[in-house]
């Protein structure tokens, strides 16, 4: 079974999104920050993250950042969602070698759709 971490701090995202994906099969982990994001990859070792950018406590690219230096877990996929569509952050994002990139607002059947082909 493939496991997605949904990182988030937006907690109605993060619960719609675990409904659906846990409906499609999927063990699925949530974390309100890039903080505790970092503790439960590294605990749970996800085939997918699912990760804003703009968080407290620590961010988005820099808790993926922070997870490429971890060989455990620096291999783990990562989608990142922003409200924040700038090129910089496309940019970074790519740097860390993001999967994709989806600007906020996005669709959740895009999302899943995106989800699937990655873990197929």
């Amino acid at each position: 079974m493939k496991k997605i971490l949904l990182v988030d701090d937006q907690a109605n995202f993060t619960m719609m999104m675990a409904m659906k994906l846990k409906s499609m099969g999927y063990t699925v982990f949530t974390a309100e920050n890039g903080s505790e994001a970092l503790t439960i990859a590294a605990a749970e070792v996800p085939d997918l993250i699912v990760m804003d950018i703009m968080m407290p406590v620590m961010d988005g690219l820099t808790a993926v950042d922070t997870l490429r230096k971890d060989p455990k877990i620096a291999h783990i996929k990562v989608i990142f969602l922003s409200a924040k569509g700038q090129q910089s952050d496309r940019d970074r994002a790519a740097e860390l070698g993001a999967a994709e990139f989806m600007a906020k607002p996005f669709s959740p059947k895009l999302l899943v759709e995106k989800i699937e082909a990655l873990l197929a």
